[in-house]
């Protein structure tokens, strides 16, 4: 039970548990005078008494000697820093004990090790590193896509245009990791919203008679790729008038473009490429505000 006390000093009641923790109040309570001088009569005693040594000792860390000042009771009971300064103690380098510990706790334990072995593409015969595991066939995104079809062919016995027409069955192409869709303009349809532009743009030049016709054409010219092996190019759109050209319209530019474009100009044909700014130019030369 509390009990309350009042001091002489702070002039303020106390609540202790009995008159021994009051006195360790009045002896210690800040407004008593002779705090400081008692205070300081014990840390000479206990200088006295108990006499500081320096010692050198070596840090378990960086191996470096340092030197503290302790008693001896502090010294005999280990109770001292082991380290030269704060750094190397909260540094991870291990020591020798530690790790033997360590080692000795894991012994007979199956840790974890991870292995990368090297495959060949299934596609583009390419070497590439994988983790041992991992069951992927193939070195990037385009060449899975491409093998996917394969064994979709292979497995239901399919031929190439049978699976492309089941990729176009709900009007959207997967190409890599994009979808493009595709529009209904008059008759035809149309892969993307560049395309779409470009069919009101190119009726446009036909009402004012700077062409006769233009056609969404499927004229097939061949060229050999980075493999070395032949494939097909096919432009967007085939234009008529006083001279026969086409038109590839494009989004993002690849690298193997330039040589599919060779292949056109290659057999004496004009090939325009509209990417967007070409196609809002010329949306705004013919005043075409109908945009998807």
């Amino acid at each position: 039970m509390m009990k309350k006390y009042y001091c002489n000093y702070c002039c303020e009641w106390i609540e202790c548990k009995n008159g021994k923790s009051f006195g360790g109040h009045k002896s210690n309570c800040k407004d008593n005078p002779i705090r400081e001088e008692k205070n300081k009569k014990i840390s000479e005693a206990n200088k006295r008494n108990h006499p500081k040594k320096a010692y050198k000792l070596i840090c378990k860390k960086c191996k470096k000697q340092y030197t503290i000042e302790m008693t001896e009771y502090v010294y005999g009971n280990n109770k001292y820093r082991k380290h030269c300064s704060r750094k190397c103690a909260n540094s991870h380098v291990q020591s020798l004990t530690q790790n033997n510990a360590r080692r000795k706790k894991l012994l007979g334990r199956n840790t974890h090790v991870v292995v990368f072995i090297t495959r060949e593409c299934k596609i583009c015969k390419t070497l590439f590193v994988v983790r041992k595991g991992n069951d992927r066939k193939c070195c990037t995104r385009s060449c899975s896509v491409k093998y996917a079809m394969y064994v979709a062919q292979k497995r239901r016995n399919l031929s190439w245009s049978e699976i492309h027409l089941k990729s176009f069955k709900n009007g959207r192409k997967p190409t890599g990791k994009y979808y493009v869709e595709w529009f209904t303009y008059g008759h035809i349809k149309v892969q993307g919203t560049y395309e779409l532009r470009t069919c009101y743009i190119l009726d446009a030049m036909k009402e004012m008679g700077e062409i006769t016709d233009w056609k969404y054409t499927f004229d097939r010219f061949p060229y050999i790729g980075f493999d070395g092996r032949e494939h097909s190019y096919f432009p967007d759109f085939k234009v008529f008038g006083n001279d026969t050209y086409y038109i590839e319209v494009k989004g993002l530019l690849n690298d193997i473009d330039k040589v599919k474009w060779k292949s056109v100009r290659d057999n004496e044909y004009r090939l325009e490429v509209w990417d967007l700014d070409v196609i809002k130019n010329n949306e705004s030369c013919y005043g075409i505000t109908t945009c998807p």
